[in-house]
């Protein structure tokens, strides 16, 4: 009898034993579990956060604000070469041949101050052959507007030439004036566009009629050097 009650006690404390040890392995198992699923969010995270980083870095980069007289490649695929690789822009009010209107064909160096009335003759290096045309339009800080549809929709007041590659070497391929009546003086977007489609664009100043008439070529160039520096600070 005693030799009974003594193993009915150890089998008790053996399945005692067994339970604990599920116990533990169960919550070991738990926390185990646990612990890879918060590894999984802080890692979902992360990564979220990066892409979120990356594309607001890739957003500030277009919303990057223009400089005046740099040219800008406007809906280009990545990796394309731009449909204007440099740019001339001259006047035939203010400035010389032998000074701003002397300047060569540029993508970070190009004449931007003109006056109202002034003609403002293009000369671009591109290319392209046909099919090409420019447009002033008022200046917009985001060149994501420049759409096919945009340039649809602008108003027969718009200043506007067709661009054609000139039979005589150093000629111009185009040209056009700010009206007085419809375009105040301020800032301008010139746009070049193939087909309907803007490809690239140059920000430039217009100035009251005769309003740079007391400016010789130094004054014009420390004027358009002042406004870039401003611009990029």
């Amino acid at each position: 009898m005693l030799l009974k009650r003594i193993l009915s006690a150890a089998l008790a404390a053996a399945a005692i034993l067994a339970f604990a040890g599920c116990g533990k392995s169960s919550d070991s198992s738990s926390k185990a579990e646990s612990s890879q699923t918060e590894t999984q969010q802080q890692t979902t995270e992360q990564t979220t956060t990066a892409k979120s980083a990356t594309t607001n870095a890739s957003a500030d980069k277009t919303a990057e604000k223009p400089v005046p007289g740099k040219l800008y490649a406007l809906n280009q695929d990545e990796g394309d070469a731009p449909a204007i690789s440099a740019l001339k822009l001259n006047g035939n009010q203010v400035g010389t041949e032998e000074g701003v209107n002397g300047w060569k064909a540029s993508a970070d160096k190009i004449r931007f101050v003109f006056e109202q009335s002034e003609w403002i003759e293009l000369y671009p290096q591109t290319e392209l052959t046909s099919g090409l045309a420019a447009y002033l339009v008022p200046h917009s800080d985001d060149a994501a507007t420049y759409t096919d549809t945009f340039v649809a929709a602008l108003n027969d007041d718009t200043p506007k030439t067709e661009l054609t590659k000139p039979e005589e070497q150093g000629a111009a391929w185009g040209s056009f004036y700010a009206h007085p009546e419809t375009n105040a003086p301020g800032y301008y977007d010139l746009i070049i566009t193939s087909g309907m489609k803007p490809v690239a664009m140059v920000m430039v100043r217009i100035y009251p009629e005769g309003g740079l008439s007391d400016y010789d070529d130094a004054k014009l160039e420390q004027l358009m050097n002042n406004e870039s520096s401003a611009a990029i600070q």
